[in-house]
């Protein structure tokens, strides 16, 4: 399905990385999948944004970030998609974006509508 969709599209949002870190064999399989112009924009790990809430989580992330790296230029910003319950905390996204991989890419989805 992939290949399929990588002829079609130059892009896709991945889900299952929500759920789950993927096992480094499947990012090389995704590499192989692609050509080197598709990019992946991946959903961080529910561990990071759901059940830490931003919060004590450098550890994961790192460990996703590493895991991930290994789609090279096939890797677009890595979505932070926020809990619908968690509200505006400027201070916790500041300490939170700090600590972050210096090369990694990120996008927040907020779903609270203090957001705004």
């Amino acid at each position: 399905m992939l290949p399929f969709y990588a002829e079609r599209f130059n892009t896709t949002e991945v889900n299952y990385t929500f759920h789950r870190i993927p096992a480094p064999k499947t990012i090389a399989n995704w590499c192989q999948l692609t050509p080197e112009t598709f990019r992946f924009i991946l959903k961080a790990p529910q561990k990071v944004t759901h059940f830490a809430r931003l919060r004590d989580c450098g550890d994961t992330v790192d460990y996703f970030y590493d895991i991930v790296s290994g789609l090279g230029s096939r890797l677009g910003p890595i979505l932070f998609q926020l809990p619908p319950n968690l509200k505006k905390d400027p201070i916790l996204l500041e300490h939170f974006t700090e600590s972050l991989p210096a090369s990694m890419r990120a996008a927040f989805e907020f779903r609270h509508e203090s957001w705004l």
